[in-house]
């Protein structure tokens, strides 16, 4: 069956056709690798070439119309493949062509070399009875083919070999879907008139095809990659599959490189295969830092929900540091494990500024609720030691007494010791630094230097009830609290000026009070974060600091509060010793009137007794009277037995 399929690929005004390679893919032996052979025909004007090729590869070259006489069939380079596909045929338009007038030898010539670079086999047809013929007609013919072939192959030859002019047999070595590139290369550096180097042709035949197919390689990378890997990836997640996945794809087209690419000069494929590599890996490497990219901002959701779980908002936790410890080892274990899966097998991919992200997220958060949590402590020990030393302090202001002033300091000095030492045990187990556990702290003694003053003013504003309730205590009542009956005192004047000095020296007790300082000493003179202690007078020498009605003296460690100064004291003085006197002047009037009472004479008792007989008999005799005039008498007797009759009388 004859073989239909044919292509020019140079045309009669000697230039090469760009469709070539479209024209030999629909070749069977495109995809054939080194699994063919050329062959080519030269030979003289009408010789026969082409029926020659017909009659014995099954092609279908044009042949010659008898009927139209000797002329011009062949134009330019024909291509065809034998029936069987094995074979690459070359048909050359014929020598001597007389459409080609003077230029003929030069066409002649490039075909001949063409044919000598490109064909394996190359059939030379002349007529049987101009063989050994000096004056044949295909004399220059065989010249050039002589002259061609050791212009192109000498410099590989040795003229002591016996196949110095021609090889047994010669393959040239191009994979079939290089041809078109190294068919249209040759051509044109025969057209360009300069010397035909079959290795550099050979080369840049490689060069070319292995970038092609290396191109290739990528365009469907890229492609796969996008479905694969990039589309999933622009979600925000992390993909579990990534490492697998993109192992695979690697491998699945170095594997598609390397067939096409495998018939080529081994090291332009090599070298070629290294750029898809290369090439490939940096695409890979961009998609590697969006996965990490990813993972990160998962495991920082993941590790602050488990924050939260952990340590709910506006909660203490005292083992903060256990716990967040352990949750981040778990999340940074979680992070390489997803490096680890996610790598290119042989790749020397930088992670340390992902790892060193991920671990600086958890450090800030980490650091962001230790220092919350050490808002929230303090905050709590505020609270405590504003409760604690008002149910402490406040009891002791029920009986005020020269143990009142040394018992307030001491209730003081306990209480902020003791919730000081449990404040600073706190800090210290969450790990708060040092320097800020010693601020906190310093903040925490001051706060409750202001409470205590709070609290003492408090009680100062009410200093004349004290005054009056002890001034009470001494005038009005006796040692067993009973009410004084003033008639029977004999120097009201001096239990008055005892009552008063009673009263008074409340004034002394409540005066001034010496705080320890529970606090460096640095940090009361420099620090001036809390309004209440900001510096307006230091002694360097003394190191005294008077402000505000304290005096702090660093050099004997305490603290004076002065909450009544000399003006203040001398006011209070006066104000008690007037509403005193009033008291004083009462006790004088009931006093006198018990002296000026009249004295009834008993006779007349006796006589209105006996008057009033009847009278007597009907009260006593009728129970209603007889139970009021019981009533009466026990109330008189209550009042006489505890020294209350004069006053009632009065």
């Amino acid at each position: 069956m004859t073989n239909d399929f044919k292509f020019q690929i140079v045309n009669e005004n000697a230039d090469f056709l760009e469709d070539t390679k479209k024209s030999l893919e629909k070749s069977p032996i495109y995809n054939k690798g080194h699994n063919y052979c050329t062959l080519g025909i030269m030979g003289c004007q009408s010789s026969g070439k082409s029926t020659l090729l017909n009659l014995l590869f099954d092609t279908s070259f044009t042949v010659m119309n008898n009927t139209l006489g000797r002329q011009q069939t062949t134009q330019g380079i024909w291509v065809s493949n034998s029936g069987d596909g094995e074979l690459l045929v070359f048909d050359i338009e014929g020598t001597d062509s007389a459409e080609r007038g003077a230029n003929h030898r030069q066409f002649e010539r490039k075909s001949t070399l063409f044919s000598m670079a490109i064909a394996e086999v190359l059939i030379i047809n002349i007529w049987e009875a101009d063989i050994g013929r000096y004056q044949a007609s295909n004399y220059e013919l065989l010249k050039t083919v002589f002259e061609v072939n050791l212009e192109l192959f000498a410099s590989e030859k040795n003229k002591e070999n016996k196949f110095y002019v021609f090889k047994p047999e010669y393959k040239r070595g191009i994979p079939a879907d290089g041809l078109p590139e190294y068919l249209s290369n040759i051509w044109q550096t025969i057209q360009d008139n300069k010397i035909i180097n079959i290795p550099s042709q050979k080369e840049l035949v490689a060069l070319y095809r292995c970038e092609e197919i290396k191109n290739n390689c990528l365009e469907d990378f890229l492609e796969k990659e996008n479905k694969l890997i990039i589309k999933p990836l622009k979600k925000g997640y992390y993909l579990n599959q990534f490492g697998f996945d993109i192992n695979n794809l690697f491998e699945e087209i170095i594997e598609q490189y390397k067939i096409p690419a495998s018939g080529y000069l081994e090291y332009v494929m090599i070298q070629k295969l290294g750029e898809l590599k290369e090439e490939m890996e940096e695409e890979l490497l961009i998609q590697f830092r969006l996965q990490l990219q990813n993972a990160i901002n998962q495991l920082e959701k993941q590790f602050e929900n488990g924050l939260k779980k952990k340590i709910p908002t506006n909660s203490i936790h005292l083992d903060f540091i256990q716990l967040t410890v352990k949750l981040s080892n778990k999340i940074i274990k979680r992070f390489e494990n997803v490096i680890s899966n996610s790598r290119l097998k042989g790749a020397d991919w930088e992670t340390k500024s992902e790892l060193d992200e991920l671990k600086s997220y958890i450090e800030d958060r980490i650091n962001f609720k230790q220092n919350e949590m050490k808002i929230q402590i303090i905050e709590e020990y505020f609270l405590a030691i504003n409760k604690r030393l008002k149910d402490n302090i406040n009891p002791l202001f029920g009986n005020v007494n020269s143990q009142t002033n040394s018992s307030i300091i001491k209730k003081y000095q306990n209480t902020t010791s003791n919730l000081k030492n449990l404040l600073n045990s706190d800090l210290k187990r969450i790990q708060i630094e040092n320097q800020e556990i010693e601020i906190s702290i310093n903040k925490f003694v001051k706060e409750s230097l202001s409470i205590f003053s709070q609290i003492i003013k408090k009680h100062v504003m009410n200093i004349q009830n004290f005054m009056t309730k002890k001034f009470d205590e001494k005038f009005k009542y006796d040692e067993k609290h009973i009410p004084r009956d003033y008639t029977a005192i004999k120097d009201l004047g001096l239990l008055y000026e005892e009552s008063i000095d009673d009263g008074l020296i409340i004034l002394e007790y409540l005066q001034t009070f010496k705080i320890p300082i529970l606090i460096k000493k640095n940090f009361i003179k420099w620090d001036d974060t809390i309004s209440e202690f900001e510096t307006k007078d230091y002694n360097e020498e003394n190191q005294i600091i008077e402000q505000n009605g304290k005096i702090i003296d660093l050099k004997n460690n305490f603290i004076i509060f002065t909450f009544l100064n000399e003006n203040q004291f001398e006011i209070e003085t006066k104000i008690f010793n007037n509403q005193m006197e009033i008291s004083y002047k009462e006790a004088i009037l009931i006093q006198r009137s018990k002296k000026t009472d009249f004295n009834v004479p008993n006779i007349l008792w006796v006589l209105l007794v006996i008057i009033a007989r009847s009278d007597i008999h009907n009260l006593i005799t009728n129970p209603v009277y007889s139970i009021f005039i019981v009533l009466i008498c026990s109330i008189i007797f209550l009042l006489w037995k505890y020294n209350l009759l004069s006053t009632v009388t009065k």
